[in-house]
């Protein structure tokens, strides 16, 4: 009944609807799930001012149950956390680039990857998606300590792509000294840690100007080399012992 009442201010409000919280835009959502489509556009439509006041991971949500696709252009260089996407087409229509998705959910999802440029996934899974179409620009997404159930991962990463290949050569600068230090702190005789939070290191990346795509691309580099490996938990990264000595090494200690 809540959720009635906001979308019916919501529609009768002839100039743009704005709440005081964005806490109210969900009940109204829900509210008009399951109206017809034009019934669904014409509340999507009325909320559009109130949407900029949304984090970007509720307006995509929201987006999806009111039009069932993606038609804003407002998502290049957003960050979604925490989404869960059932049987849904992931832009589709629209162009969207530097994107990171983290510890998210997709389900029987199609991703459009001639319409995506640098997308980050980190820590999602992935049950029963597919791509479009493999296109040349497949290895513009990137996937760190990510999961699926078929292989789906794995087609978008081998895709060959005029015979890609990371430098790996010259890979000890700035960047992975800073990630390797967040085992081995600077000054400290011994490693302080077997196992980081995914999150922290990203952290610390950023306060140094690094991208998270940047650091994603290292942290890749550097479990492919070895120097670390996936934790338990998919929420963190581990250091290899068997590499400690290397390590040592190439920070100096």
């Amino acid at each position: 009944m809540f959720g009635n009442f906001i979308a019916k201010d919501i529609l009768r409000t002839e100039q743009e609807w704005i709440a005081s919280d964005e806490r109210f835009v969900e009940p109204a959502i829900i509210s008009y799930t399951s109206r017809n489509e034009k019934q669904r556009q014409e509340l999507w439509l009325g909320l559009e001012t109130m949407t900029e006041f949304l984090s970007k991971s509720d307006k995509l949500r929201y987006e999806f149950c009111m039009l069932g696709e993606i038609l804003s252009d407002s998502y290049c260089q957003s960050s979604f956390m925490s989404l869960n996407l059932s049987s849904v087409s992931l832009f589709s229509n629209t162009l969207v680039s530097d994107i990171t998705f983290t510890d998210c959910v997709f389900t029987n999802v199609k991703i459009y990857l001639n319409n995506i440029e640098e997308a980050t996934f980190i820590s999602c899974k992935f049950y029963d998606c597919e791509v479009e179409e493999l296109m040349a620009n497949a290895g513009s997404l990137l996937f760190l300590n990510c999961v699926d159930n078929n292989n789906f991962i794995e087609r978008i990463e081998n895709f060959d792509v005029d015979g890609k290949a990371e430098i790996e050569t010259e890979f000890v600068d700035d960047l992975t000294s800073l990630i390797l230090s967040r085992f081995w702190r600077v000054g400290s005789a011994s490693l302080d840690r077997l196992h980081i939070p995914l999150a922290s290191i990203i952290k610390a990346g950023q306060a140094h100007e690094y991208s998270k795509r940047e650091i994603t691309l290292r942290l890749k580099m550097l479990k492919r080399l070895s120097f670390l490996e996936d934790a338990n938990d998919g929420e963190y990264v581990a250091i290899n012992r068997l590499k400690i000595a290397e390590i040592k090494a190439l920070l100096g200690k």
